[in-house]
């Protein structure tokens, strides 16, 4: 937090956010925000309150985490269990990826 109010001058105390200290829409901790944070013209500092930043945010994170067009299912699996650690979770994401998927 500290660092995020020193280089992004961003005033944390008006962050809301979990007990944990997770953050916005994607609940990202600051480390995860300074590290995988970004807004769709990569010019305004990302907001994770905001529709855009956060799903280009999260799908920054999946692609660093080695997120590929037509991989596994267990990669994918994989990937989102580094997300989230939980299987609710996982199975929930790839449920609804698949029923988009169907509806194209």
């Amino acid at each position: 937090m500290l660092e995020m109010k020193k280089m992004l001058k961003i005033d944390v105390l008006r962050l809301r956010g979990s007990y944990a200290g997770a953050f916005g829409m994607p609940q990202f901790l600051p480390s995860s925000y300074l590290k995988w944070a970004c807004s769709p013209d990569n010019v305004t500092r990302p907001d994770l309150d905001y529709e855009p930043d956060a799903i280009v945010s999260v799908a920054n994170y999946l692609k660093g985490h080695g997120w590929k067009k037509g991989q596994t299912e267990e990669k994918s699996k994989k990937i989102l269990w580094a997300y989230n650690h939980n299987t609710v979770y996982v199975e929930t994401i790839m449920g609804v990826a698949e029923k988009l998927q169907k509806n194209k």
